[in-house]
């Protein structure tokens, strides 16, 4: 007897499979939600190697474009379908992105997305790995009432080209237990081969590709038991490395629960 839970997976695996073996065109449903401060953000497991990514990319930049102001999307390479191929001139892989992958084990392949690191009823697992359900779990989260504020400013130093960053978080109602913040650098706007279904894409756009985190891969210690209005100020600084173009760079910031890794909002800065 197959368990209910089980069924699932193969189901979810068999529609996959099929989805895979035809170039199907994207069509991302219409939604609307009440305007809101809420940016969410989503962690999106990806690779080079993967053929089916390009879908689940067309459909997060779909939401995006649509959400402009209200979410965020960080591209990690970690182990998995993430080796470069033989004509790739990068290799977007980094400890921060093999270390977050990981943490979100198991999930069934890929594309999949962390969305504000929500389990979703319909899900077996944290990563959500059917693309055609992205758009509403995005849009549920975003109609939510973000619990706490992120504001921030920096400055860059193009010759040397260090970063600062300062921010605020401030607590939008009592919060008990811990809380962390993670800061990651993304870069967009990088042309470099993808497998796509049957097919290599030779001048394929990668976007949101995590570079670097500006803080330990699951964050650091931001605070705990905080009440309604409690601002904590934190600073950091980065040198961009001269293979990572400026002008294409995105800073993204997310505070969440320490307990369950749930994000309470995220924030960003183009750069």
């Amino acid at each position: 007897m197959i368990k209910k839970g089980s069924f699932h997976i193969i189901l979810l695996s068999i529609i996959a499979l099929l989805l895979g073996c035809q170039e199907t065109p994207v069509t991302i449903p219409e939604f609307q939600v009440a305007s809101t401060e809420r940016v969410v953000l989503v962690e999106y497991l990806t690779g080079v190697k993967c053929p089916n990514c390009p879908k689940g990319s067309t459909i997060l930049k779909g939401v995006k474009d649509k959400f402009p102001k209200n979410m965020v999307i960080v591209g990690i390479h970690g182990r998995f379908l993430t080796e470069p191929l033989s004509t790739s001139k990068f290799d977007f892989r980094n400890d921060f992105s093999r270390q977050l992958e990981e943490s979100y084990r198991p999930f069934i392949g890929k594309p999949a997305s962390m969305i504000n690191r929500i389990k979703f009823p319909d899900e077996p697992n944290l990563a959500a790995d059917f693309p055609d359900l992205w758009p509403a779990y995005i849009t549920d989260e975003i109609s939510k009432k973000p619990k706490v504020s992120i504001v921030s400013d920096h400055s860059l130093n193009r010759l040397t080209r260090k970063l600062d960053l300062n921010i605020g978080v401030q607590a939008s109602e009592i919060l008990s237990g811990a809380y962390k913040v993670s800061v990651y650098v993304t870069e967009s706007g990088i042309i470099d081969p993808q497998e796509s279904v049957g097919t290599v894409i030779k001048d394929y756009v990668h976007d949101y590709v995590l570079r670097h985190m500006m803080t330990a891969w699951d964050g650091d210690v931001l605070g705990q038991n905080l009440q309604k209005g409690d601002l904590i100020n934190k600073t950091f600084s980065y040198t961009v490395p001269p293979i990572y173009n400026l002008d294409n760079l995105t800073i993204v910031i997310a505070v969440s629960a320490q307990s369950n890794r749930e994000v309470l909002q995220a924030h960003k800065i183009e750069l």
